[in-house]
Formats: C-alpha cells, sequence, structure tokens
C-alpha cells in the first residue's frame, strides 16, 4: 500500500457518518478543524451546540469541568418545587381560609403572594442553573419545566398586582 493509500484510508470521509466532529477534527479533517476546534465540549465530548451556548452564558456558567454534581442539581430541583408548592398552598389555599376568620378579606392574597413568587422564582432560577453547572443530562428538559413553572408564576404575580392596583 502506498503512502497516499495508507494517508487516504486513515482520513475520514467528510460527513463523517461514524463519528462526531470532535473525531474529525481528531483525524485532521480541513473542513471541521476551524470550527469544532474553538467550540467547547460537553463531558461527553461532544461539541456545544449553539443553543447550550447561549444557555451557558445566559445563567453565567462557565466553561470547564462541571462545576455542580447531579446529586446537588436534584436536591435544588426538590427544593425549588417545593418553595413554588408552598407559595401556591399558602397563597390559594391557606389565606382564602384564613383571611375571613382574620376579618381581612382582601388585600392579604396579593401582598403575600408577590414576594413568595419572587422567592419561588429566584429559586428556580438557582435550580436551572445548579443543572447546568453539573453538565447534566437532562438540563434541557428541567430547563422546559421550570421555564413553564416561571411563566405560571408570572401570570399569577400579574393578576395578584391587578388585585392590589384595582
Amino acid at each position: 500500500m502506498s503512502q497516499a493509500e495508507m494517508q487516504s484510508a486513515a482520513t475520514p470521509p467528510v460527513d463523517h457518518p461514524e463519528g462526531t466532529a470532535a473525531d474529525a477534527v481528531a483525524a485532521g479533517c480541513p473542513f471541521h478543524v476551524a470550527g469544532a476546534a474553538a467550540r467547547p465540549v460537553d463531558a461527553q465530548g461532544h461539541p456545544r451546540s449553539n443553543a447550550d451556548l447561549f444557555m451557558r452564558k445566559l445563567l453565567r456558567v462557565p466553561e470547564g469541568p462541571a462545576r455542580a454534581n447531579a446529586q446537588s442539581a436534584q436536591r435544588m430541583f426538590s427544593q425549588s418545587i417545593l418553595i413554588s408548592a408552598t407559595r401556591c398552598l399558602i397563597t390559594y389555599v391557606l389565606l382564602p381560609i384564613v383571611a375571613p376568620v382574620i376579618g381581612k378579606v382582601s388585600g392579604i392574597g396579593p401582598a403575600v403572594g408577590i414576594p413568595l413568587g419572587l422567592v419561588a422564582m429566584t429559586f428556580d432560577v438557582l435550580a436551572v442553573r445548579r443543572f447546568w453547572l453539573a453538565d447534566h443530562r437532562y438540563r434541557w428538559i428541567c430547563t422546559g419545566v421550570y421555564a413553564v413553572i416561571i411563566s405560571f408564576l408570572l401570570v399569577l404575580m400579574g393578576i395578584d398586582i391587578s388585585h392590589l392596583i384595582g
């Protein structure tokens, strides 16, 4: 086998169906070296997508090895869900029962709901950030769940603010 045949046999094809772009960079592919070499990689060694890079920048997650572990991310997830659930229980179950007994029928719910909503959203964002710090494999799923929860909290806070104003 000649030197040129050995070189072409060792170099994967341009579309690299059997490997990743990182494998292509390691093999010296001229089509992928420029873009993939500068792109950070995840824990599995795959180049990060543009969406991953955007979320990491938005959440101020530094590049490099994971700075948290999966257990701490799951613990933060549980705590933030508990805080959101506690906020809903206080605002929509406990206060409607206790407020008439106290004699203050209106004004208590929004005054308590808004600060509790802000605390809940803060912990939700911290939990999302923890998943990204851990480079958790379910970080996108958790980000979506938290986006829905934060959306609900924003709607409920809007309702509370409208009750305070009107």
